[in-house]
């Protein structure tokens, strides 16, 4: 005897002619036979397009049981409460004891990783879509996860309140005199930034009502550390983006076959030395004045001021302007504004990268073109905040 609620399906509601034929359906059927019918799925879950029946229908003849529970009005449980209970305590032991950063990206890769070991799969249906945006966030409330800010550690600085007032007016007043000298399209600003191989959030979802941070213990995906050197103008210019390999030799960075508006240097611990200073004035900073006089900010860090690197910055027309040790914060313009919103935006990328599923994420070639792009989408207004 067929259920009342069959009766109000008419066949169109059902299947779609134009998309399966009566031979393909009988062989499904054949197929499925321990599965409940087509019919039944349609009367007793949410899905009413002939796609979504469909995959629905195949997911209870593989023997998913979240799947086959009734749950009309509830479009994005993937599975079951107790499996979901599970899940939740598996994301927790990973953000505890392995220090693992939680994120929507990486949530929704945990539980597609755990539906397979579930179902005994490879792969998903659909290229993974059933784990969306949506589910993501109904899991979020279901199972007590808020998003928290990473605890960051704390630093104790010990300074003279009255020298440091001293240093920072003299920078400004210097800063102030070179833009009246040199124009605000030549006074200049360098930051070394550092970047990983995996551009991961800062924040990572903890426990609803609790007051306790969250605190990443080990990232195995952070390892190698590479550093970018964003250069900007007074006037919110961009200037060539370069970049720094760990290396003795160009040879990785040959391999990586880079497009051409990509500048890279190398040295031994990744960081800037006085070799790669020079480069840097003369591939980056001269091609801009070429060859007009120009101030340049700094760090006050021992590379930029050597006596090599300020014979070859006076032989290119260039002054060297140091930022006040201590004061990179307040005083050093990309500090200001610009790093944040420039790693904001590589870890949006990275991201973004992540869930459509990119198999080569940390290929290196990749890893650079991922900050040049972000650098190249920092807005003029955020610049000119500095």
């Amino acid at each position: 005897m067929s259920s009342p609620q069959l009766s109000r399906l008419s066949p169109s509601q059902l299947v779609s002619k134009r998309q399966r034929n009566e031979n393909e359906w009988v062989a499904i059927m054949e197929e499925c036979e321990t599965a409940p019918s087509i019919a039944a799925v349609a009367a007793n879950h949410s899905e009413r397009s002939y796609s979504a029946i469909y995959r629905r229908f195949k997911r209870m003849k593989e023997g998913d049981k979240a799947y086959a529970h009734q749950d009309r009005g509830s479009h994005f449980r993937i599975f079951s409460d107790e499996q979901e209970q599970i899940l939740a305590a598996l994301l927790r032991a990973k953000r505890d004891i392995d220090g693992a950063i939680l994120t929507r990206p990486e949530i929704i890769r945990e539980a597609a990783d755990f539906f397979r070991r579930i179902h005994g799969i490879t792969a998903l249906r659909s290229s993974d879509r059933e784990f969306s945006r949506g589910w993501a966030e109904g899991f979020k409330e279901r199972n007590g996860f808020s998003t928290k800010k990473l605890m960051k550690k704390e630093t104790v600085k010990t300074v003279n309140a009255a020298e440091m007032a001293v240093e920072m007016e003299a920078f400004k007043f210097v800063v102030h005199e070179a833009v009246q000298c040199y124009g605000a399209d030549f006074v200049l600003n360098m930051d070394e930034t550092p970047f990983a191989m995996a551009e991961v959030r800062n924040s990572s979802w903890g426990d609803k009502g609790s007051s306790a941070p969250n605190v990443s213990l080990t990232t195995d995906r952070k390892k190698k550390i590479m550093t970018a050197m964003p250069t900007v103008s007074e006037t919110g210019k961009l200037l060539k983006f370069a970049w720094i390999n760990k290396g003795k030799t160009r040879r990785g960075i040959n391999k990586l076959g880079l497009p051409n508006h990509i500048h890279s240097f190398h040295s031994p611990k990744g960081w800037t030395n006085e070799e790669v200073m020079c480069q840097y004035i003369e591939q980056i900073i001269f091609p801009h004045t070429k060859g007009r006089p120009c101030a340049l900010l700094v760090d006050s860090y021992l590379a930029h001021g050597t006596s090599i690197v300020k014979e070859v910055a006076e032989g290119y027309g260039v002054d060297l302007i140091t930022v006040p040790k201590g004061q990179t914060s307040t005083l050093q313009p990309l500090d200001v504004s610009f790093n944040s919103n420039f790693k904001e935006k590589r870890q949006k990328l990275y991201s973004e990268a992540l869930r459509r599923g990119g198999t080569h994420l940390e290929e290196l070639g990749n890893v650079v073109q991922r900050p040049e792009s972000a650098y190249r989408q920092v807005s003029k207004d955020v610049i000119l905040a500095g």
